[in-house]
């Protein structure tokens, strides 16, 4: 029986773009019946309301790990970006969303969104190929398009870590403004180790703006190269990347961006978080706490040719598996359904 599905959303950040290009790619296959709602104000932005087979589900897409107390009362299954295994363990509606990054596909709804409403025009615009690659909008068609955005494994390949910087005083929060300082800290220690330790097989930098001119000038990305579509050339050219943390402790784009382009990962610390499947330390990625056990980490990958070897073919089907966007919206609804029938709700 097909699946019936029906997405009601008020939010068009980038944050929403898997589950978009998932239920897209599934309602193309026959998989699904699809329909899609517009409706500003119904949910906070972060959340999209997705009705699987009659049951409501409750997409959080939020960097922090803190559950809706309303929004999960209200639900029949709440799925959260940054699920902590202990709250999975104690809160049966909880379903992982997984590792979450920016990538599209064709969609004509969200195409012509903006003939509902014009202040969804720069939107709808991000579903254009054509327009979107001449105006060289970042996280649109043309350059984070799901044909596009993966890679197998290479054997020679550079070791890939770029990011950006947070000015703490855009945040009127204290332990905000300290996270950021802390976060900014740790990237520019880590490049400048890196590109000292690796000068010729590292390939990164850090994102362009006038804090980050500031702060480090000799990190900043030459503006010629910092387009999404240069950055998609150092994925498909690297066989490590690098990244730490995001924001509230959660974890970025850049890790799910390597697994799929079949690459060995280190990251910050991730086995707090519930995912799909089984990504565990040692065979997916290994994990680093500061800027000195980071750089072992690339050394051990750099001298340890089978290993890392290993580690890419690892993620590389991790990404068939549970990470391409497809895969990912197929394995939440078996679990909705899985969920529902021993929750007795069907």
């Amino acid at each position: 029986m097909t699946t019936e599905i029906e997405v009601t959303f008020n939010s068009t950040i980038p944050h929403n773009s898997q589950l978009f290009t998932g239920l897209e790619l599934l309602s193309r296959n026959g998989e699904i019946n699809l329909k899609y709602h517009l409706n500003k104000g119904e949910a906070p932005f972060h959340m999209v309301n997705v009705l699987i087979n009659g049951k409501k589900c409750i997409f959080d897409f939020a960097d922090h790990a803190l559950i809706e107390e309303k929004e999960y009362q209200e639900a029949d299954f709440y799925v959260k970006r940054m699920l902590l295994k202990s709250d999975q363990s104690r809160l049966p509606k909880l379903i992982p969303f997984g590792l979450n990054y920016s990538v599209m596909t064709k969609n004509k709804f969200l195409k012509y969104l903006f003939l509902k409403d014009r202040s969804l025009t720069r939107f709808s615009i991000r579903y254009h190929k054509l327009i979107s690659g001449l105006l060289g909008v970042s996280d649109s068609l043309s350059n984070v398009d799901v044909v596009d955005f993966s890679n197998a494994p290479l054997n020679i390949g550079k070791i890939a870590f770029r990011a950006r910087l947070w000015n703490p005083a855009n945040n009127p929060t204290q332990w905000k403004k300290e996270e950021r300082v802390a976060l900014n800290s740790e990237r520019i220690e880590i490049l400048r180790k890196l590109k000292s330790t690796y000068p010729s097989e590292s390939i990164g930098g850090i994102e362009g703006d006038d804090f980050s001119n500031e702060l480090c000038p000799d990190l900043v990305i030459p503006k010629m190269l910092s387009s999404k579509k240069s950055y998609l050339k150092v994925l498909k050219s690297s066989v490590i990347g690098i990244a730490n943390q995001g924001l509230e402790g959660s974890i970025g784009w850049k890790l799910p961006e390597y697994v799929a382009h079949g690459m060995a990962v280190i990251t910050s610390p991730i086995s707090q978080y519930a995912l799909h499947g089984n990504f565990e330390e040692g065979i997916h990625y290994l994990s680093f706490e500061d800027t000195d056990s980071c750089i072992a980490a690339v050394s051990q990958l750099m001298s340890d040719l089978d290993r890392r070897w290993e580690m890419q073919q690892a993620n590389a089907l991790y990404y068939k598996e549970y990470l391409h966007p497809a895969a990912k919206l197929r394995e939440i609804i078996r679990l909705v359904d899985e969920k529902s029938r021993n929750l007795n709700l069907i």
